[in-house]
């Protein structure tokens, strides 16, 4: 099998099948997910897209091993998913980056936690710090630095894992609009690089069809996948093919999907 950076090419990273999900609290049944099925090959990008509250959010953690569910089968890079695994990387809303620790230090956390010798480890950030054009910022609190900086930041600690399965819920909602796109270019264009597979969770669907290969439409709760939307839009993506007529349909079929009509 061919592969990039040692990692597949072909293949799915993700199969999930009929995830069903409920909490119980006070005798009382709270059904999130309802038969969740979805496929991420390897090196794609999709977006997860549904209303507040629907159950994206622990859809994605049940992926990364956070989360238990009640039905279903799901496979994460060929075997069942667990937390605590160095090829998996979540992103939450919030960076949980370490405001006492510098940039540099921040970026090195993930070496850390694999015991990577000092030297491979500096060397190893400071590309990643590079590819996300923080160099020069190495030493800098993230006090000193501004918000779209301390997500490149997080987007380096991420590189730095090298993780072959990104999964990101919403890391970029609380950047100002144009600061939200200079990010999401970069991220795609590293993403690229690097031949990951990821999965965004997003309420943008602007940002959905911007950034994806596939889009998965969720209903409100409980969740269950009401459409599959293929983007047409060739890659290298760029800010302005979002006027094209090609953006525009599936913006459409997007909305239609989330019960916003045309």
């Amino acid at each position: 099998m061919d592969t990039v950076l040692g990692r597949p090419t072909e293949g799915l990273a993700v199969e999930a099948s009929g995830v069903s999900k409920y909490f119980e609290k006070d005798g009382a049944i709270n059904h999130v997910l309802s038969d969740v099925s979805i496929t991420i090959r390897y090196g794609e990008f999709v977006s997860i897209i549904g209303p507040s509250g629907c159950g994206k959010s622990t859809f994605l953690k049940t992926l990364a091993g956070l989360e238990p569910f009640e039905a279903g089968q799901v496979r994460v890079l060929g075997k069942e998913p667990g937390a605590g695994r160095f090829d998996v990387a979540f992103v939450f809303q919030h960076l949980a980056l370490l405001p006492w620790r510098t940039v540099l230090k921040n970026v090195m956390l993930p070496a850390e936690f694999a015991h990577l010798p000092k030297d491979e480890a500096l060397d190893r950030a400071r590309r990643c710090l590079g590819m996300v054009g923080l160099d020069g910022y190495e030493r800098y609190l993230l006090g000193e630095i501004s918000g779209g900086m301390r997500q490149r930041v997080a987007l380096a600690r991420v590189l730095m894992s090298n993780a072959s399965l990104l999964l990101l819920d919403e890391p970029f909602s609380a950047l100002d609009e144009l600061t939200r796109e200079t990010i999401d270019m970069l991220f795609m264009d590293v993403c690229s690089e690097a031949g990951a597979a990821a999965a965004l969770v997003t309420h943008s669907v602007h940002e959905a069809v911007l950034m994806s290969d596939r889009i998965f439409v969720m209903s409100i709760k409980p969740a269950r996948i009401v459409d599959e939307v293929t983007v047409p839009i060739e890659r290298p993506r760029r800010p302005d093919l979002m006027a094209s007529e090609a953006a525009t349909e599936t913006v459409k079929r997007v909305r239609v999907g989330l019960g916003l009509g045309h």
